[in-house]
């Protein structure tokens, strides 16, 4: 009878998974609201969209696309994109690799943000999860 239960625990514990954290989520850093990256996570891939501002102070996008390294890093291409204003017809887009990009996870909730843009410079950030609040859940969101 022991040996049946510890068989059947060593089974069941051999066929256990480890739970892994899906990062999909907006991320910002609180003290510089008004920007922050959109990141949508399928298992060791991330696609992430960045809501930030140029030197022009005028919005500018760029996306990742990045992979999850042995050391549970993803790391990828950081692309720049253009569009046809939204009022026309669409016309089509233009998607250019622009540099590097890398979300390196430090817990559930906070990870490091690196992105270089070839040419411009490289950023480094510590991002959090951002919260959901009473007014985004009421509809009643005003910014910030």
């Amino acid at each position: 009878m022991l040996k049946r239960l510890l068989i059947t625990l060593f089974l069941l514990t051999a066929s256990a998974q480890v739970a892994a954290t899906d990062y999909t989520d907006i991320w910002y850093n609180p003290q510089e609201s008004g920007w922050g990256v959109n990141v949508v996570q399928s298992d060791s891939f991330m696609f992430l969209t960045f809501f930030i501002y140029g030197a022009d102070s005028k919005p500018t996008w760029f996306v990742g696309q990045v992979t999850q390294d042995a050391s549970s890093n993803f790391n990828g291409t950081l692309y720049s994109t253009t569009g046809t204003y939204y009022i026309q017809p669409w016309t089509g887009d233009a998607v250019t690799p622009a540099g590097t990009v890398s979300f390196q996870p430090l817990d559930s909730y906070t990870a490091k943000l690196v992105y270089t843009v070839n040419g411009i410079g490289t950023v480094n950030k510590t991002v959090q999860r951002q919260p959901l609040t009473a007014s985004a859940l009421s509809g009643d969101y005003t910014g910030g």
